[in-house]
């Protein structure tokens, strides 16, 4: 199954930090590798649960899954250990990636529904 990262790596290179400020490289591999591997290392991850994040491409399917690994209980534990809580941070990225591109594929059709 194909992923979004070398896309989200992209995005993330362009976006900026709340100072204005772009995200230094360290922090998007960091955010990167936690989204990649950390949910595999949640103890009681439902089957139904991607473990790679980058494979959701739904902004819907991510916000389900999204709960449901932030209602583990090893969470907090698994978001710390991967560092400056990137773990969560870099979710929340992802959802504002996702949000983004949702509304560029929307963008993209409507032109086309038009001239129907």
């Amino acid at each position: 199954m194909s992923d979004l990262r070398d896309e989200f790596k992209r995005w993330m290179g362009r976006q900026q930090k709340d100072n204005g400020k772009p995200y230094s490289p360290n922090t998007i591999t960091t955010y990167c590798q936690a989204l990649k591997n950390a949910a595999d290392k949640l103890s009681h991850l439902p089957i139904d649960i991607r473990k790679n994040l980058f494979e959701y491409t739904d902004i819907h399917e991510f916000l389900k899954a999204e709960a449901v690994i932030k209602q583990q209980p090893d969470f907090d534990e698994i978001d710390t250990a991967a560092g400056h809580k990137s773990f969560s941070a870099g979710m929340n990225m992802y959802e504002k990636f996702l949000q983004e591109r949702n509304k560029k594929e929307v963008n993209r059709w409507i032109p086309l529904i038009r001239m129907n």
